[in-house]
């Protein structure tokens, strides 16, 4: 939706981001797949090693992750889309998440 809306200079600033958030994605995932064991085999009372740089890192990921997503992404999104595509695309992140309405 977004890039059928976009258009030069926007759509190559919005092809850039999308790469970026992308690449980030794979990233956190990979980060995500190492740490999550170990936090279910604390909660499971297991005591799994656990380090501080692995939890920095995921709290570094995600901060420069919702950086890019709130201080790029999103205004650009709300100068090219109307309140009603927002909605849409609000809504469908939303269900993703498993997050009811707000």
């Amino acid at each position: 939706m977004l890039l059928r809306e976009a258009q030069e200079p926007e759509l190559a600033r919005l092809h850039t981001l999308i790469d970026t958030l992308l690449a980030q994605h794979r990233e956190l995932e990979q980060a995500w797949s190492q740490v999550r064991w170990k936090l279910e085999g604390i909660w499971l009372g297991m005591k799994p090693e656990l380090t501080l740089d692995e939890v920095e890192r995921m709290v570094e990921l995600y901060r420069a992750h919702i950086a890019i997503e709130e201080e790029q992404l999103l205004p650009l999104a709300a100068r090219l889309l109307g309140d009603t595509q927002l909605d849409v695309v609000g809504r469908a992140m939303r269900l993703r998440r498993g997050i009811k309405e707000v």
